[in-house]
């Protein structure tokens, strides 16, 4: 049965295209959302499809997610992320207990059972703190992106605490401290430990118990995984491809019955 799932996030769509009957992955292709979501996770499914050497009539099921699930035609199967989240992670991370997942504009943390049953969650979709946009935004200030920052932290031999978690609070204290002569790494460093400490602190009452796993897109920071093993003392797991893991859920979910 050859399936697709597609995440239309805040920041990015992707796209998996799956052999369920030989359960793995064909192709898979993320694009920027922009300012039409619908059109990119037409284009992405397209990418994909033809990355898999694949027509749209080859498909037999397709689950949509994310933000921009809603806009998708109506006929299609539509799916919250929280679940795909929790498919895809429990494929690509076996034997997880603990999934922190970190996109653009949001983070949410899932608690499992030894069952693989999931227990419990929470999410932050209303601010920016501990989000890719974060970074982003703090990044900009350094003059680096989001991933040079993350590498930039992993050089520091020290770092810089932040007083501010908001990300526009955030921007004002990193030119401070740059007007200050602080060392970039060390701000850099001072900005993953920030999103690791909001990902414990969003994590509050759920059981954090190991296996741990980073997925998203803010999971390829380098910087933020090390700083969330420092805070948590436990190593933690990222997937090959942290950012389709929402996007293989779905396509998890699209070879099931409803």
């Amino acid at each position: 049965m050859l399936c697709a799932g597609v995440d239309i996030g805040s920041v990015a769509t992707k796209v998996v295209v799956r052999d369920d009957r030989e359960q793995r992955v064909l192709a898979s292709a993320v694009r920027a959302s922009g300012w039409d979501p619908r059109q990119a996770g037409e284009q992405c499914l397209a990418d994909a499809l033809e990355a898999a050497s694949l027509e749209r009539s080859d498909l037999e099921a397709l689950v949509v997610t994310g933000y921009g699930r809603t806009l998708w035609p109506e006929e299609s199967r539509v799916v919250t992320e929280l679940t795909c989240l929790f498919h895809g992670v429990r494929e690509t991370v076996p034997g997880v207990r603990t999934a922190f997942d970190v996109g653009g504009q949001d983070s949410k943390v899932l608690a499992l059972d030894a069952r693989g049953e999931l227990v419990d969650f929470v999410v932050n979709d209303r601010c920016a703190a501990g989000t890719g946009r974060f970074l982003e935004l703090s990044g900009q200030r350094l003059g680096l992106t989001a991933a040079e920052l993350g590498q930039l932290a992993t050089q520091a031999s020290e770092t810089v605490p932040l007083s501010n978690v908001c990300a526009v609070f955030a921007e004002s204290e990193v030119v401070g401290l740059l007007a200050r002569g602080v060392d970039r790494s060390a701000i850099a460093r001072g900005l993953c430990e920030a999103v690791a400490q909001q990902l414990l602190a969003l994590a509050g009452r759920l059981p954090r118990t190991a296996p741990l796993a980073l997925t998203g897109g803010v999971a390829y920071n380098a910087g933020v995984c090390a700083a969330l093993e420092r805070a948590l003392e436990e190593p933690v797991a990222v997937p090959a491809d942290p950012q389709l893991v929402v996007a293989l859920g779905a396509a998890i979910l699209a070879s099931e019955k409803e």
